[in-house]
């Protein structure tokens, strides 16, 4: 027992790529129960790139790829991963998806679970009766398209939204704040990170910039009263 928990101790230390790590004694003493492998894919913590989800808690013990599969998602929308228990009850519905799922395009709250039925075989069908609540009629696809014109985002999968991204679109006052300063619009940036642009570069840039988040602004500002 001693050399395993030693072997355990010093690999923590020093062969993930986030080294060092450390594991505490109710941990260990997990793992070893688990015979020193993730519970879900069966591979030796020796074996893996990082260390694992050691939860005495829930008495498991899992690598980073079985631990995101299980517990984490990612958002629609800034594509940014999170903790389930994280994401927030809203939801969205763009105009691509609109006519399919029979609602009209925006941003809805969900008041009550389950909110939707269908099977295995055709998928969504339909919402149920007062489970959702719409809070917003902004177009999620416009919006941003508005912020990030060179990506695309059409159908955007219909899914519930992080934290950050519900505070962003939700805005309903001081709407200067719902996007981060870029920056190139920062003064003191200029002889640092763009410092090889020309003087024009930077103002066309500036002007680009200025124009979508005064835009997105001003469409949070319809549609969020």
């Amino acid at each position: 027992m001693s050399k395993l928990k030693d072997k355990i101790v010093n690999h923590a230390k020093t062969e993930y790529n986030s080294s060092p790590h450390r594991f505490d004694d109710a941990q260990i003493q997990l793992i070893i129960e688990h015979d020193c492998e993730c519970d879900h894919c069966g591979k030796s913590i020796f074996e893996l790139d990082d260390f694992p989800d050691v939860s005495v808690e829930r008495k498991e013990v899992l690598c980073e790829e079985c631990y995101d599969e299980e517990y984490r998602t990612t958002c629609p929308i800034c594509e940014e991963s999170w903790e389930i228990d994280e994401m927030t009850d809203y939801f969205f519905i763009s105009k691509t998806n609109s006519k399919e799922v029979g609602k009209s395009p925006g941003i809805y709250k969900v008041l009550e679970r389950p909110f939707y039925y269908g099977n295995c075989l055709t998928g969504f069908d339909a919402f149920f009766d007062d489970a959702i609540q719409k809070v917003s009629d902004i177009d999620i696809e416009k919006a941003y398209s508005i912020l990030h014109p060179r990506l695309n985002k059409e159908n955007i999968t219909l899914d519930c939204m992080c934290p950050h991204c519900a505070e962003k679109y939700l805005r309903k006052d001081n709407f200067i704040r719902a996007d981060s300063l870029y920056c190139i619009l920062q003064e003191k940036q200029r002889n640092q990170m763009f410092a090889d642009y020309s003087d024009e570069r930077i103002h066309r840039l500036r002007q680009d910039m200025i124009h979508r988040r005064i835009t997105f602004r001003g469409l949070l500002q319809l549609h969020n009263k």
